[in-house]
């Protein structure tokens, strides 16, 4: 193999024990009722994952009918359909987020900020290859698209998260 591979995989492998470590410290931290979600919050989390859901049903219905009526390139590569669920998703954490609904009542906004960041540079590792090789925007390379969309979607939760906290901490 050649050390450019060698090192994307050292990079992966180094990130899947990171992200271990991450969900073993915070997320598993066994069933206390500490780190639950109020009723405030289950109300917010409703409310984001409404907007969303039809979010993601206006886009991937916009998609459908642009892509019959269009021959663009961005149409015939197969994994723009899930743009949909990206920009879903995105909405999702954003409501999450500016509701102070994305974290139990005493967890730390650190590890919404750490997974972030991890997910964000393991996507953003894929893309960076396939935009050194000129194969983002073709057949072969199609799937780091996908990569592309999920950086953005955790860029955007990451952005989101820190400007969230730099508004609690002018409120104090």
């Amino acid at each position: 193999m050649e050390l450019k591979v060698l090192g994307i995989v050292a990079i992966y492998i180094a990130v899947i024990i990171g992200m271990f470590f991450i969900s073993k410290k915070y997320l598993f931290k066994g069933d206390n009722q500490t780190n639950r979600y109020d009723e405030r919050q289950l109300i917010a989390r409703g409310k984001a994952y409404k907007l969303g859901f039809w979010t993601f049903g206006v886009v991937q219905t916009v998609y459908f009918f642009a892509s019959e009526l269009s021959d663009n390139i961005f149409f015939k590569i197969n994994v723009n359909c899930m743009l949909g669920f990206f920009i879903g998703a995105t909405v999702f954490s954003l409501v999450c987020v500016m509701e102070d609904a994305y974290i139990g009542i005493n967890d730390k906004p650190k590890t919404a900020l750490a997974s972030a960041a991890i997910i964000a540079i393991a996507n953003a590792i894929t893309v960076i290859n396939a935009i050194s090789k000129n194969t983002l925007f073709d057949e072969r390379g199609s799937d780091a698209l996908l990569n592309l969309y999920g950086c953005i979607t955790m860029i955007i939760m990451f952005f989101a998260v820190l400007l969230k906290n730099f508004i609690l901490n002018d409120d104090k």
